[in-house]
């Protein structure tokens, strides 16, 4: 009877076996698709936060146009005013906003270089490899 009593545990604790497989498969689909709905949700909310964002520098932006504008206006007023020809102040405003466009460029030109990660090309390429190593 022993014989008997022994395959029946070993057949009860082969089922608990099974049943701890299955909880512990269906606790990681779960975990999965928890994980899989988290990140899009989260993908949802960063992609509005970005939209907003971008809504907001625009609208930044534009006010500082609007700003410029009349912190120009307010030098042509002044310099005119002082007795500078008009023709002049102009011209001199137009100067220190082109002398200012090529300083903003030239920034704009240098910071370009980190958008081919050029520390990722090094690593994955080795350091003969990259061409922009050098610069």
């Amino acid at each position: 009877m022993s014989e008997g009593g022994s395959s029946a545990e070993a057949g009860d604790e082969a089922a608990a076996d099974e049943e701890s497989l299955r909880g512990f498969v269906e606790a990681g689909r779960r975990l999965i698709a928890d994980s899989g709905e988290l990140i899009s949700l989260e993908t949802r909310l960063a992609v509005e936060a970005g939209l907003r964002m971008f809504g907001a520098a625009v609208a930044g932006a534009i006010l500082a146009a609007a700003s410029w504008l009349c912190l120009m206006a307010a030098a042509y007023v002044v310099a005119v005013r002082a007795g500078w020809p008009a023709e002049w102040v102009l011209v001199m405003l137009a100067a220190a906003n082109a002398l200012i466009c090529l300083i903003l460029a030239a920034w704009v030109r240098r910071l370009c270089r980190y958008l081919t990660f050029p520390g990722t090309r090094r690593l994955l390429l080795g350091n003969g490899s990259d061409a922009h190593a050098a610069e």
